[in-house]
């Protein structure tokens, strides 16, 4: 895919070196027909905008900013004159920028959103979910699956729920959400409840009193 920002004229082209449209807003520039080589027709777009920079998906610290593989890369530069891989740079401000900003649209919903989040976590650690005794965290992870489900909503990624008692060794990441053996909410002896950055995450500390099933 291709973007050309125009100053001047304050417009964005979006383009797509593919025969076809990239969902409503990506418009087809490549016509086989006419240039078999695709990656011809990206230099030929490329010559047609003459940009003063080339910004690729690339970047040595951000994930989200670096996702052209190495073989597309080295096509690219093979492909490119010389005169235009000069102009090639990491996209990686546009990138974060673009995924940093929020219409006034998704602010006004995501208050929304987290109200909603913070009611569903508030009912599934009372006791119209939990039974003492006798619900698991898995119980727990699947009523408020259902729950979201419910509201006609998606999630990123599911829920988890770890039971982490103070007395017992920090394990990693992998362990703590494994399928390991279920663990038992005694919902009495919850001394502290805290939640991560994710709203889909929570964290449950146990005082030391209490045993581990």
């Amino acid at each position: 895919m291709v973007f050309y920002r125009n100053k001047q004229q304050n417009t964005i082209e979006k383009l797509a070196v593919a025969r076809y449209d990239v969902g409503e807003n990506i418009t087809s520039a490549w016509d086989k027909e006419k240039q078999p080589n695709q990656w011809g027709r990206l230099v030929e777009i490329i010559n047609e905008h003459n940009p003063k920079k080339i910004g690729i998906n690339m970047s040595q610290y951000f994930g989200i900013a670096d996702g052209l593989v190495q073989t597309d890369y080295q096509e690219l530069k093979e492909t490119l004159p010389q005169n235009l891989e000069d102009k090639l740079v990491s996209a990686e401000k546009l990138a974060i920028g673009w995924i940093e900003t929020r219409t006034q649209m998704e602010m006004e919903l995501y208050n929304t959103l987290v109200e909603i989040t913070h009611d569903i976590i508030d009912e599934a650690f009372s006791e119209k979910v939990i039974t003492p005794g006798e619900t698991t965290t898995e119980d727990v992870v699947w009523w408020m699956r259902q729950k979201v489900t419910e509201f006609g909503l998606e999630t990123w990624f599911h829920p988890t729920i770890d039971v982490q008692r103070d007395n017992e060794a920090l394990k990693s990441h992998i362990a703590s959400f494994s399928k390991a053996k279920k663990k038992i909410l005694l919902f009495q002896e919850i001394c502290c409840i805290v939640t991560s950055e994710s709203p889909t995450s929570v964290y449950i500390q146990i005082a030391n009193n209490v045993p581990t099933f």
